[in-house]
């Protein structure tokens, strides 16, 4: 299956694009969205080209257009057989259905201070069964989610993150750590996240007068100070990854104001700008449905402050990104286990009245027998829930990106979650559409190419480069001092430090117990990421000295090859003289 897309437009012309490959054209003739669509059919390149009425040169820029956008990889984005009795990679806990806030637009089952906590029986049991059906040999991610507010019970979660660990290190594999929290933590509790979480994702909707009234204390207290203090905390220790900031019809104008005061706490790169779900707490406390034209008008009016601010913003709502048979985890393959012993696919389904549950509670806790029972015939049919099967997916120009997008969605408007929910679809074509024309145009780089701008190492190293000083201009305006040439040189030691640390630890040169702890955690992303930053820093330098990097690169690359040519001459040239 290749993962070529096209999008035909309304004058004829049509772009193509790879989501997989992060791969995009410029805007290209008819002709060439014919004969794609037979690649895409199954014909070859070869194949689809022949017979096609068009100039020898055009037909040859065709293929390159092509060739390139197509890629080299067949991607399989389907974990293992649907029919295995197995989960993947993914064990969701929802320690408590405790909650210490009383948000207005809750439309989660968070039962405030009467809620249930899960009991260590079932956590431990929780954690044994998915390590005894669980397909993949890791790393594997261990999430700790809603019902309520997980860190209510905090000695459950920590002995879950304990016991985990323990049972992964006879693996010799790892478990990363992932927290949703609201951030209304106890000062000791957060430190402890900062020191053994890998990721925490963390709830703020702006300004104070905001975030006060839309995320209430159980007492209608303000619970922004304290969220701020663990936001904080959490920042400087680097394990804060994301933020979600839920839009409600009155802070919709004040998106601007939002973003910049965010910012001016913390350094935190993702943020997640999420409109408002209308549900019963929303009817409760007099909140009106949120208008999707209008958030989605806004959202994209504020896209050029968040680039500007340095924020990756993510919203559910642009997946261009994304490259995927199903729409998440929840398709069969996540392992979620309520407070009370439910077990389901989805964070949103819990108990037995949530829509969707029929589908997706696919088990349960048995207390007296301290077992774990699942109908596997139900996740075998959660996992058939893809492009593939779902018939308003089946010609979608965008199905690999959304993949009939959320299942709790399509259950509250169908009944099922067999379906997809019109509104989402219509909502996401649109913006993923605009989205496709705008990277068309020769000037945007920030997803990929134009067929005219075709990559050449001179034009993908000089937009890297681009990149670094944009990023370097960023955090000039944040840090409490400039940065000069020796400060410069000591981030380049340590990103290889850094480095070094992530090879020794995958190349297993450490102690076992060191592969537990999360700062040690470590991926091939991982090292990705530190040879990212390693060049990052030498970018800085070379600028420091007015070095042209790729020029020198290229110039002690050629005195190489001389080098090499030399001794190859030299050797021949003494085995001439000793005939």
């Amino acid at each position: 299956m290749t993962a070529l897309r096209i999008l035909s437009l309304d004058d004829g012309t049509c772009i193509l694009f790879n989501s997989f490959e992060k791969r995009v054209s410029g805007i290209c003739p008819g002709h060439v969205a014919a004969i794609a669509k037979k690649v895409v059919e199954g014909d070859s390149l070869d194949e689809a080209l022949i017979g096609e009425q068009i100039a020898p040169a055009e037909k040859e820029r065709t293929r390159s257009i092509i060739s390139y956008i197509t890629g080299e990889y067949i991607p399989d984005t389907r974990p293992f057989d649907i029919d295995q009795n197995a989960f993947y990679k993914t064990l969701v806990l929802c320690p408590s259905s405790m909650c210490n806030l009383k948000c207005i637009y809750c439309s989660g089952s968070a039962k405030g201070t009467t809620g249930t906590k899960m009991d260590w029986e079932l956590a431990k049991t929780a954690i044994d069964f998915f390590f005894a059906h669980v397909i993949v040999p890791g790393p594997y991610t261990l999430q700790f989610h809603g019902a309520g507010e997980p860190t209510t019970n905090f000695e459950g979660l920590k002995r879950s993150v304990e016991y985990a660990r323990q049972i992964a290190g006879t693996r010799g594999a790892e478990v990363l750590v992932r927290l949703t929290t609201n951030g209304l933590i106890p000062e000791k509790s957060a430190q402890w996240l900062a020191e053994n979480v890998n990721h925490v994702t963390l709830s703020i909707d702006g300004p104070p007068d905001i975030h006060n009234i839309q995320r209430p204390t159980l007492n209608g207290g303000e619970s922004y100070s304290a969220v701020v203090r663990t936001l904080q905390l959490l920042d400087r220790s680097g394990v804060v990854k994301r933020l979600n900031t839920v839009i409600t019809p009155s802070s919709l104008p004040r998106m601007e104001e939002i973003l910049n005061h965010i910012r001016s706490l913390c350094s935190v790169e993702e943020i997640r700008i999420l409109p408002m779900s209308y549900c019963g707490h929303c009817e409760i406390n007099d909140v009106a449905p949120l208008n999707m034209e209008s958030f989605k008008n806004s959202y994209e009016s504020v896209m050029p402050l968040a680039a500007q601010l340095g924020f990756k913003v993510k919203s559910y709502i642009e997946q261009f990104e994304y490259y995927t048979d199903y729409y998440c985890g929840a398709c069969g393959f996540n392992m979620v286990v309520s407070p009370d012993g439910n077990i389901s696919t989805c964070v949103e389904v819990l108990n037995t009245n949530d829509v969707g549950a029929t589908e997706m509670i696919i088990g349960h806790y048995d207390k007296e027998q301290k077992q774990i029972h699942i109908e596997w015939d139900k996740v075998h049919n959660l996992r058939k829930r893809s492009h593939k099967t779902l018939t308003p997916c089946m010609d979608c120009t965008f199905k690999t990106n959304c993949a009939g997008s959320c299942l709790v969605k399509a259950a509250r408007k169908n009944g099922t979650v067999m379906s997809v929910d019109p509104e989402s679809c219509k909502i996401t074509y649109n913006t993923l559409k605009k989205l496709v024309i705008e990277h068309a145009n020769p000037g945007v780089k920030t997803f990929s190419y134009g067929f005219d701008d075709h990559p050449t190492k001179k034009d993908s190293f000089t937009s890297m480069c681009q990149a670094s000083r944009a990023v370097i201009k960023k955090f000039d305006t944040v840090q409490q001092r400039p940065w000069g040439i020796e400060s410069s040189m000591i981030e380049l030691m340590k990103q290889v430090g850094d480095l070094s640390k992530h090879v020794m630890t995958i190349e297993n040169y450490y102690t076992s117990d060191r592969k537990q702890h999360p700062q040690y955690a470590s991926t091939r992303d991982s090292i990705g990421n530190e040879l990212a930053d390693i060049l990052h820093a030498i970018i800085r330098i070379a600028d420091h000295y007015h070095i042209d990097l790729e020029e020198m690169h290229y110039k002690a690359r050629e005195n190489e090859v001389g080098y090499i040519d030399w001794i190859r001459a030299n050797a021949h040239k003494q085995k001439a003289d000793k005939l």
